[in-house]
């Protein structure tokens, strides 16, 4: 995932394209934002959540508070590995 590995570039270009980027993985039912925000790659967070207000105009709309299949959101994750800058921009 570009998010995961921190490709903010990659990241843009998948949300000019349209791309629903909060489609949750199959094995752990992790978005986009839960793996940005789990490494602390806060540009890729800030870029994500901007563009959930984007997505209120006819898109996808991202679920800040989406729950991985063990439980964590993205601000559990971010607070759980120490992550205070990312949990900011959670919010």
């Amino acid at each position: 995932m570009a998010s995961k590995e921190d490709h903010l570039d990659v990241v843009t270009v998948l949300l000019e394209h349209g791309v629903n980027v909060w489609v949750k993985h199959e094995s752990d039912w992790a978005t986009p934002l839960h793996c940005a925000s789990f490494r602390a790659h806060l540009e890729v967070v800030q870029l994500l959540l901007q563009s959930r207000d984007q997505a209120l105009a006819g898109h996808s709309v991202a679920d800040v508070d989406a729950k991985t299949k063990h439980g964590n959101t993205t601000l559990s994750l971010a607070i759980r590995n120490g992550h205070g800058g990312v949990t900011g921009s959670t919010g």
